[in-house]
């Protein structure tokens, strides 16, 4: 994904006769579809194109939004699963506890006693949370963004705080 763009939404399929697509959403911003001026259309990596957003409603979970030039339903027939792309939101209109993971990568982990751990690597997703992949040197640690776990995440000092429960570099 190119830099200064984040992952909203899917497409799922038409919705109505006049080019309206159902967009299962990403965000943990209910509101985010309705303050878009602008999207970009990308599928497996390849950039479909960019459009202005005429309109956008909730569907119930779901969310309708109308693309400028997408004015039939066989227009957009063919963008079932296309990923749609907008401009990130700053990290302060985020929900508190949440972030963005190219902003955790890269932060420097220390447990609550200030011992260093590393440095994030990566951020996986996992069905019951999402996990710091935390690199020294060739180790690699395994730690849980959980509360019980993650202390403080700060952007400005670039550090994670850890409280280390038992067992949980042990293994």
């Amino acid at each position: 994904m190119p830099p200064g763009r984040a992952v909203i939404g899917l497409v799922s399929r038409p919705h109505g006769v006049r080019g309206e697509i159902r967009v299962e959403s990403l965000t943990d911003r209910p509101d985010r579809f309705a303050r878009l001026s602008r999207v970009w259309l990308v599928r497996a990596g390849t950039e479909l194109g960019e459009f202005d957003v005429e309109s956008s409603r909730a569907l119930g979970k779901a969310v309708g939004l109308k693309l400028h030039g997408l004015d039939t339903p066989e227009a957009v027939a063919a963008l079932r699963g296309v990923e749609i792309q907008a401009e990130p939101l700053s990290p302060d209109d985020l929900p508190a506890g949440t972030y963005y993971v190219s902003n955790l990568v890269g932060l420097d982990v220390r447990t609550d006693e200030g011992e260093p751990l590393g440095v994030v690597a990566e951020v996986m997703s996992c069905r019951a949370n999402d996990v710091l992949v935390v690199r020294h040197g060739a180790s690699e640690r395994l730690l849980p963004l959980v509360g019980d776990v993650i202390v403080k995440i700060d952007l400005g000092e670039r550090v994670v705080v850890v409280h280390v429960l038992p067992g949980l570099l042990e293994l």
